[in-house]
């Protein structure tokens, strides 16, 4: 029973509703205690619904809207102090091209195991422990700590195939979130030997340090699939003069006078597209240029038809 002085279940009411604003409608139980609500409050509170339990310890205020960033809170209060937004979670919340979750995935010291289930036993997130977070692997991104960019893209590295985390950090590089060096910087930072897909990661780098980042997801699948076939090196993203403009060849080969552009129609709609192929019929024109396109479905579906016809217009070249 609560004392006397103990303040009263309805005048605690107030503070945990500017807790539950702060956070997308969800408390956790140590906020409720620390407010100086005690446990039979809580009980209360849950048996007259002004609370309801979504997991161990957290709860929902009544009429809080359910939301991607209330999933979000209640995996970092559930996981409990040092957790933060981690691998593919915080790939979106970068706003990266590449995995998206089907759950929250957080990052927990080594030492801790919190439990990760809903009310009624559906998974709540997904539990990554690490022996190496410190304060330079962790930003506040739209209100919720998550892990740096470097640190975002060394951990998917560890859980994903190099090909899908290539398309990470090309839409890091992309948008000036990293560059090589500063993800090798961080590789060595945390000694990377031994770590799975590290070494992958660090050719990767290699490789890419001396491209201009790809525009889209699309030129890097088609990236790839150039590199798995004995043609010659393509010049990225090279520049050429056009109606006063400068435009760049996403694949070229000057001496050639071929080109491979990737196909906008899934990026920017069909009129867009329409109004591209035009463009581009011009420049080749002009630029006396033989451009092949790579459509999604083609670099999916028909690789080696698209790899012949470009190995095809290369050899026959005047």
């Amino acid at each position: 029973m609560p004392s006397s002085s103990s303040p009263s279940s309805s005048s605690l009411l107030t503070p945990v509703a500017r807790i539950g604003a702060r956070q997308h409608g969800v408390v956790h139980r140590d906020q409720l205690l620390a407010i100086g609500a005690l446990p039979v409050h809580i009980e209360r509170w849950l048996k007259t619904r002004r609370l309801q339990r979504i997991a161990n310890e957290v709860y929902r205020l009544p009429g809080a809207p359910v939301s991607h960033e209330q999933s979000l809170q209640v995996a970092l209060l559930a996981a409990g102090e040092g957790a933060v937004l981690s691998h593919r979670t915080a790939v979106a919340q970068w706003g990266l091209d590449g995995s998206r979750p089907s759950v929250p995935e957080v990052l927990v010291p080594a030492d801790r195991q919190p439990r990760n289930r809903l009310v009624g036993d559906k998974t709540l997130y997904v539990v990554h422990r690490t022996r190496t977070l410190d304060l330079l692997d962790v930003r506040q991104r739209h209100g919720f700590a998550t892990t740096t960019p470097e640190r975002t893209i060394s951990d998917l590295a560890s859980i994903e195939p190099i090909d899908r985390v290539e398309v990470v950090v090309e839409s890091a590089r992309r948008q000036r979130l990293v560059t090589c060096q500063s993800i090798e910087r961080h590789l060595d930072r945390i000694g990377s030997r031994g770590r799975r897909g590290h070494r992958d990661l660090r050719a990767l780098l290699h490789l890419l340090d001396a491209v201009a980042p790809a525009q889209f997801p699309l030129e890097v699948f088609v990236a790839q699939l150039l590199r798995s076939w004995p043609l010659p090196a393509p010049t990225r993203q090279l520049p050429l003069a056009f109606d006063g403009r400068r435009i760049y060849l996403d694949f070229a080969w000057p001496a050639r006078r071929v080109a491979l552009e990737c196909d906008g129609r899934r990026w920017h709609g069909d009129d867009r597209f329409e109004t591209d192929r035009d463009r581009w019929s011009l420049i080749a024109a002009a630029h006396h240029y033989r451009i092949i396109w790579a459509t999604w479905r083609k670099v999916h579906e028909r690789p080696e038809q698209l790899l012949r016809e470009l190995q095809l217009a290369i050899a026959t070249a005047a």
